[in-house]
């Protein structure tokens, strides 16, 4: 409480960024508590039109993807989204927010899976993707760039018939750890948006005429969609 104490009396303003930053940071990346005093300091000075670097961002979205939020503070978490998601910097806890704001920042339709490692080792990827009941014997690998210090993160479209199991593995100082085998399905609904929507209601359809039905109308706005972009392109 002595920094909401030093706040309120008008904290020395790079003391204060530091302080936020820092608290920011070990709530991301280590997982250590951070009050929800810190939170409303974060969010008050973006109000006033302050700058809020993006480790500040990245920790109130993580805040509040699992605690309700008022009306002010849905347009700051918003903002927060778009400018962190312009920039391709996401998490998997960004998926907790409003549907209609992940259809806009075309986050709807992905799974995305984290890993945290160690400062300055090498993370590999190794994942599979089997659909329906095959099972395909090699694993993808992929070396993964921090999203932000010691978090790397992967994004994924999956579809209704498919299945992601994965695994990372962590190199240091010549020492390799390998994580648990994880496997990962995406719920689908029927009637979902977009063309992932329609793609997974055929998928998903077990009358066969129908599922005949949505083929031939996915085509045909497919071939709709292709034509009206080959116009603007002109």
């Amino acid at each position: 409480a002595i920094f909401e104490d030093y706040y309120a009396e008008g904290a020395y303003f790079r003391l204060q960024q530091a302080y936020l930053a820092y608290m920011s940071r070990e709530y991301v990346t280590e997982n250590r508590k951070i009050s929800k005093s810190v939170i409303d300091i974060i969010c008050r000075e973006f109000e006033k039109g302050e700058e809020v670097i993006d480790i500040c961002k990245i920790a109130v979205l993580k805040y509040y993807s699992t605690r309700p939020y008022n009306t002010t503070l849905r347009k700051t978490l918003k903002q927060f989204l778009q400018n962190l998601c312009g920039r391709q910097i996401y998490f998997p806890f960004f998926l907790s927010y409003e549907k209609d704001w992940l259809i806009e920042l075309q986050l709807w339709d992905k799974t995305i899976i984290s890993y945290k490692g160690q400062k300055g080792s090498r993370v590999m990827l190794y994942y599979q993707l089997q659909k329906g009941s095959t099972e395909s014997v090699d694993y993808s690998t992929e070396v993964l760039t921090p999203m932000y210090e010691n978090i790397y993160v992967k994004k994924f479209v999956l579809f209704a018939n498919e299945k992601l199991k994965y695994y990372f593995k962590e190199t240091i100082d010549g020492n390799s750890y390998r994580s648990d085998k994880e496997l990962c399905v995406r719920e689908t609904v029927q009637g979902e948006p977009g063309r992932y929507g329609r793609l997974n209601d055929i998928l998903i359809e077990k009358n066969e005429s129908e599922r005949k039905k949505k083929i031939q109308a996915y085509a045909r706005e497919d071939a709709a969609a292709a034509q009206i972009f080959t116009k603007e392109q002109a």
